[in-house]
């Protein structure tokens, strides 16, 4: 028996919106490099929305200097079924709220994360030390690398 149009339509109307709050993703590409605490600075870091800044030591042994450096986390990191998971394919804050980084121990991204069927709301950690990577003063992630400056934002 095969399904007519009509119900293959409303199967896609009833089940995308649900694939979409819980970010199902097609075939995410592992990405989980790391390991940038060795060579950025991650005691002074900001997160604002879902990128994250700090200085990173760049290759210049001439200067021996430290870039500033943002990185949008939402091109490193995907909501799968309430786990935040490295992948090129992102987008996790489209489903996962109230994020914030902690660096007690290591580097932390902690959200609130949907599932997959959107009826839970999951607690959700990465430790970024194994998604992220410094290249010359510019963090990294997959195949993303963030922006670089010499002078960050000010203390405040």
């Amino acid at each position: 028996m095969t399904p007519s149009l009509n119900q293959i339509a409303r199967l896609i109307l009833v089940f995308a919106p649900i694939a979409a709050k819980g970010q199902a993703s097609p075939s995410p590409t592992s990405c989980a490099d790391g390991h940038f605490i060795g060579s950025c600075a991650y005691p002074g870091l900001r997160f604002v929305d879902h990128a994250l800044g700090m200085y990173c030591l760049n290759d210049n042994t001439a200067v021996f200097g430290y870039n500033w450096t943002w990185l949008d986390l939402d091109k490193c990191l995907t909501n799968n079924d309430g786990k935040l998971t490295p992948s090129s394919i992102g987008d996790y804050s489209s489903s996962c709220f109230n994020c914030n980084v902690s660096y007690i121990s290591g580097v932390h991204l902690t959200c609130d994360c949907w599932n997959m069927a959107g009826t839970n709301q999951l607690q959700a950690s990465v430790d970024l030390n194994s998604v992220i990577y410094n290249t010359n003063g510019a963090m990294g992630c997959c195949d993303q690398l963030g922006n670089k400056t010499w002078k960050g934002p000010q203390a405040g």
